[in-house]
C-alpha cells in the first residue's frame, strides 16, 4: 500500500479558509498578540461541576484547528492568569495541575500568574498622606500576607513532579487599598480617596519604595 499523503492544514480544515486566514502570517500573529495581550484569565474554582478546577481555552481557539495551532502559544505568552486563593478550599493545589495540563513548553512562556490573598484575610491598605512619616501597620500586614501567598504558591509548584518551574517574577500577589490625601487645617477639605490595586512579585520591595516615596512627600 502506498504511503498516505500528508494533508496540509488548509486541506484538512476547509473552515480555515476565512478572511483572517487570507492575511499574511505576520499580520495574523500581530492580531493574536493584541487579542490576548494583558487579558486577565481567571482560573475556575473547584466545584461539583469542575472538581479539578482546571481552565478551558478561550472560545476563539476552538473556532478552527488552524487558528488554534497558530494562536495558542500567543494565548499563554500574552495573557495574565489569576487564581483566587482560599485557605479553607485552597485553589493552590490546582495551580501545578493546570501547569502540568498545559505542558512545559507553554508553562515556560507564561509572563504573569496572579495569586490573590486568602479570601476574608486580605486587609485594605489605607494609605493616608498627612505630612507625618511612618509606615502604617496595615501596610506591613498587607505586604506580609502577599509575600506569604506567593511563597505558598511557589511551594505547591515546586513540590509537584513533572511541572515546569516558573520564571522569577511570574507569581504575583495583590496589595489593595485606598490612597487618601489629607490637607492641612485651613487648606480645604480632603481630596476624594483613590483606589489602589497593585500586583507585585516583591511586596517587601514595593513597601520599601512606598516608604521612601512617602518620606519625600512628608
Amino acid at each position: 500500500m502506498p504511503p498516505r499523503k500528508k494533508l496540509s492544514r488548509r486541506t484538512a480544515n476547509p473552515q480555515f479558509e476565512s478572511r483572517l486566514s487570507l492575511l499574511p502570517l505576520e499580520l495574523r500573529q500581530e492580531i493574536y498578540r493584541h487579542l490576548f495581550e494583558d487579558t486577565v484569565v481567571v482560573l475556575p474554582r473547584r466545584s461539583s461541576a469542575n472538581r479539578k478546577g482546571l481552565s478551558r481555552s478561550p472560545p476563539f481557539l476552538f473556532t478552527c484547528r488552524g487558528f488554534y495551532l497558530e494562536a495558542v502559544d500567543f494565548y499563554y505568552k500574552h495573557s495574565i492568569f489569576q487564581i483566587q486563593h482560599t485557605r479553607q478550599n485552597s485553589q493552590l493545589p490546582c495551580l501545578p495541575k493546570w501547569l502540568k495540563q498545559i505542558g512545559k513548553k507553554r508553562a515556560a512562556v507564561i509572563k504573569e500568574i496572579r495569586v490573590a490573598p486568602p479570601i476574608g484575610e486580605e486587609k485594605e491598605w489605607v494609605e493616608v498622606i498627612t505630612g507625618k512619616s511612618g509606615t502604617p501597620k496595615a501596610a506591613r500586614d498587607c505586604c506580609e500576607l502577599a509575600e506569604w501567598t506567593i511563597e505558598r504558591a511557589k511551594y505547591w509548584v515546586e513540590k509537584a513532579s513533572g511541572v515546569q518551574p516558573l520564571a522569577e517574577g511570574v507569581l504575583k500577589s495583590r496589595l489593595k487599598g485606598r490612597r487618601i490625601v489629607s490637607k492641612s487645617v485651613g487648606e480645604g477639605s480632603d481630596e476624594p480617596p483613590s483606589e489602589v490595586e497593585v500586583w507585585t512579585a516583591k511586596p517587601k520591595e514595593y513597601l520599601k519604595k512606598w516608604e521612601e516615596d512617602n518620606a519625600k512627600i512628608c
